[in-house]
């Protein structure tokens, strides 16, 4: 799922309903996530419940994950903002995703983590590190390591993120 595009408008990812089905057919833990741009608090509500709205009517075990990525060669919505005020952003999500029983997990790289957000106030929240090299450093509690961009799945064409799960 896709959060606030450029002219502010929510756009769910229209292969979700097919790829969450046939994941827990095949026995997968199944997890969302959001990439968000919101810039408010509402909007970051939003999200949530539009997430929260897509995963209902399946089995959902896995985290739903607000995904903070500071967008190469382009422009995000929420790139203008102070780290308190997306700090704000992506606490307000979780505290939504939590409220209705699921797992809230945040996605970055070390540039939001440290950069773009206020670390200090993400205790206790499950992270999801974005990190492509060999020997992994994160010296704080972690959920999922992103270790690469270009792995290869059979039966999927071009690259795909590879991750491995700590939990």
């Amino acid at each position: 799922v896709r959060g606030y595009g450029t002219e502010g408008n929510l756009l769910a990812d229209e292969s979700f309903e097919k790829n969450a089905k046939a994941a827990i057919e095949n026995g997968l833990t199944v997890g969302a996530y959001v990439f968000s741009e919101a810039i408010t608090i509402d909007e970051a509500i939003a999200e949530a419940e539009l997430i929260l709205s897509l995963v209902k009517p399946y089995d959902i075990k896995g985290p739903i994950v607000i995904d903070i990525e500071d967008i190469e060669n382009d422009t995000g919505r929420n790139e203008n903002l102070s780290p308190t005020e997306l700090t704000d952003i992506v606490l307000a999500f979780c505290e939504k995703i939590k409220s209705e029983g699921y797992t809230p997990m945040i996605y970055c790289n070390i540039k939001g983590f440290l950069g773009m957000l206020e670390f200090e106030r993400l205790e206790g929240i499950e992270k999801w590190y974005a990190y492509y090299g060999d020997e992994l450093y994160f010296p704080y509690d972690l959920s999922i390591w992103q270790y690469t961009a270009n792995g290869t799945v059979e039966g999927i064409k071009g690259s795909v993120d590879l991750n491995i799960s700590f939990k």
